[in-house]
C-alpha cells in the first residue's frame, strides 16, 4: 500500500500478480476494519473537542 495523488490523498494497493482471491479478501477485510476504527477515533476526537 502506498499513497499518491494530490496531497497524498490516494491509497494505492499494489499486490503481487500471484495474489489469491482469498488473500485479497483478507487484505480488504483488514483495510475495512482500519477505516472503521479511524472513523470512530475521528468522531470521538471531534466530540471531545466540541
Amino acid at each position: 500500500m502506498e499513497t499518491g495523488g494530490r496531497h497524498g490523498a490516494v491509497l494505492r494497493f499494489l499486490p503481487p500478480l500471484t495474489i489469491s482471491e482469498s488473500e485479497v479478501g483478507m487484505v480488504l477485510d483488514r483495510f475495512e476494519q482500519a477505516v472503521k476504527k479511524s472513523g470512530e477515533a475521528r468522531q470521538l476526537y471531534a466530540t471531545e473537542k466540541a
